[in-house]
């Protein structure tokens, strides 16, 4: 193995030293593509010439460009097995650090050929044949270690401490919905409801929520997020490809819309679904499930979910599954994660499944002249006219926008975290606080912060991910950007460190208030999403 490993060779009956060098051949192996059964027999063909072309990912360019080490590279390879990843998911994957854990040096497949691919080599590519021989010992000795760690964790042990967590998650859930009945119960013992949490949206009258529900009644912004592919097919994924799960269950749409999510359940086999939208949008949904032939499987149904009377309506009171596009900007933005949880509360089934069932929020800084020059220095000087008092109004709202990749300054900070199946409904009615702290590596000039939000759909088999990050393909929600009045410069080695305080509008429960206060420098700045 050795001599095949051998870089070069020298002539034996010459002393000259301009001896030739012999091309390396590469190294034939049996090699599976990660994300479909398509095999090559050289590392080489199978990003070049099959993952690029096919998946159209560089995947060895976005390693290389979030730093992943030889270990990253053989975790994120067995996470991507484990979990059937989609190509189009893997930055995801990445930025989050969701493949980072020790269980994932063991290979998941025997014999994993991708595994042999010599990564230290291909990211150090271009240093001279001293540097070469150096990373082949860096590659061997590591092997060595991997190997050592692979024997450790043995099968019995892996398959134990998979038992073991999944009986804590499992009773931690339970805990959680014990705590949530009890809750209920001391609410209605007390001769209120859940209806009655402050700052929820299902507080709204009629009148004060009717611009809301108006914008939803016009096709055009339906247009918009049909026309979201990253979007509309993570919803599809999720549910087509998790098809076992939905045959002959009872399924939930909430703010069903043009009734496409509904639609992929009956699809996929579900029993009934129940879509529900406050809008007049549901006259359009009515007349797309018929003329889709789905009328006997879809029942829509107008009204505010939280006051809809199920039983009178001869509607089932308790769903297998419970599905919702809720989404706003910044994650929180229009407030309709309270519908969907109070749902989950009094609809879903015990071991039911939510659609998403976990959502993560980030927070990043950005470097972009053109942005501030057009937003904020712009006000400085209109034709000749100072109009900069207009700056302090104009950094007092987030804009929504997309930040290119490679004007992001940081690291990603991941700054919420909800397990939608387990967190309190209460805890959206009080301000969330989270810290952060980003790093620089470089000087940077900042010019403000940036937020997006992944959404995870892991309450089925196979783990599909909605992201709306700067690294994934742009979605209709794009990044929510926090500009500065002034720009802060930042110096290689400092870090920027602080307070994120996310609350509801007092005055209208569905717009948002975002605070940042910064510890480094000290700052204190106050957005809103309205």
């Amino acid at each position: 193995m050795d001599d095949e490993l051998s870089l070069s060779s020298s002539s034996s009956s010459s002393g000259d030293e301009n001896d030739y060098i012999e091309q390396e051949e590469p190294l034939e192996f049996n090699i599976k593509c990660l994300f479909c059964d398509h095999y090559t027999s050289t590392h080489q063909k199978m990003f070049d010439e099959h993952i690029q072309p096919n998946h159209h990912i560089d995947l060895i360019d976005i390693c290389r460009k979030h730093h992943l080490e030889t270990f990253d590279f053989i975790k994120l390879v067995n996470y991507i097995r484990i979990k059937q990843i989609l190509a189009t998911n893997v930055e995801t994957i990445i930025v989050d650090r969701l493949f980072d854990k020790d269980e994932y040096l063991k290979p998941t497949m025997e014999d994993d050929n991708f595994l042999m691919f010599d990564y230290d080599g291909e990211i150090n590519d271009g240093n001279d044949d001293e540097d070469d021989d150096e990373q082949m010992n860096i590659m061997n000795i590591s092997s060595v270690e991997l190997k050592n760690i692979c024997d450790k964790l043995s099968k019995e042990k892996l398959t134990n401490i998979i038992i073991e967590l999944k009986g804590k998650l499992n009773d931690a859930q339970n805990d959680m919905r014990q705590m949530r009945n009890l809750f209920i119960e001391q609410q209605q013992s007390d001769g209120g409801d859940v209806i009655k949490i402050e700052n929820n949206v299902a507080n709204l009258d009629e009148q004060s929520d009717s611009t809301y529900m108006d914008s939803y009644s016009h096709f055009s912004i339906h247009h918009t997020m049909l026309a979201d592919k990253p979007r509309t097919l993570a919803y599809q994924d999720a549910i087509i490809e998790n098809s076992s799960l939905f045959i002959g269950k009872t399924v939930l749409d909430i703010g069903c819309g043009t009734g496409i999510l509904s639609l992929f359940a009956a699809k996929a086999g579900a029993k009934l679904v129940v879509a529900v939208d406050h809008s007049d949008i549901v006259n359009n949904a009515r007349s797309i499930i018929i003329e889709n032939g789905y009328e006997q499987t879809i029942r829509v149904v107008r009204g505010k979910l939280e006051r809809l009377d199920f039983e009178k309506l001869s509607l089932p009171t308790k769903y297998d599954i419970i599905i919702s596009e809720w989404m706003g900007y910044f994650l929180l933005f229009e407030g309709m994660l309270d519908t969907v949880l109070y749902a989950r509360d009094h609809l879903l089934q015990p071991q039911g499944a939510l659609l998403p069932s976990r959502c993560k929020i980030f927070l990043s800084t950005f470097s972009d002249c053109n942005f501030y020059e057009n937003n904020i220095d712009f006000w400085n000087d209109v034709y000749g006219f100072d109009m900069s008092s207009m700056i302090t109004d104009v950094t007092k709202e987030a804009t929504v926008d997309l930040i290119s990749p490679e004007n992001i300054c940081s690291a990603a900070e991941k700054i919420f975290d909800f397990d939608l199946i387990s967190c309190p409904i209460t805890d959206f009615a009080n301000e969330l606080s989270s810290t952060f702290e980003f790093h620089f590596k470089n000087d940077k000039t900042i010019h403000g912060f940036v937020g997006w939000f992944d959404c995870y759909f892991d309450s089925m088999t196979k783990l599909i991910i909605l992201s709306t990050s700067p690294f994934a393909e742009p979605t209709h929600w794009k990044q929510t950007i926090f500009p500065l009045k002034e720009p802060i410069l930042v110096a290689a080695g400092q870090s920027i460190r602080g307070e994120i305080r996310i609350g509801k509008n007092s005055q209208n429960p569905r717009a948002l208030q975002i605070r940042l206060l910064l510890q480094q420098p000290i700052l204190k700045l106050v957005y809103n999403i309205c």
